[in-house]
């Protein structure tokens, strides 16, 4: 079954991409897919205790600024 996820930003910062889709997008365990990048999502930025619902089927990719790091928790809900 696909999940919603719901993410809490812990430390550090970078830009959320959300939406859009995935181009040669591949599956890497059941009920999850892999690509490279994101084409037309919408990018946000976040930080220590943004909490962000991704529903499920969204894609959604981090964007870490070189010299940068996140930190975040991830619980799957479904």
């Amino acid at each position: 079954k696909v999940k919603t996820d719901l993410l809490v930003i812990e430390e550090g910062q970078a830009t959320l991409i959300l939406g859009g889709s995935m181009p040669h997008a591949r599956t890497t365990a059941p009920n999850e897919l892999r690509a490279a990048s994101i084409t037309g999502g919408e990018p946000r930025k976040v930080g220590p205790g943004d909490v962000i619902r991704i529903p499920a089927n969204t894609p959604h990719q981090f964007i870490v600024a070189s010299g940068e790091s996140v930190a975040y928790f991830a619980f799957k809900i479904g």
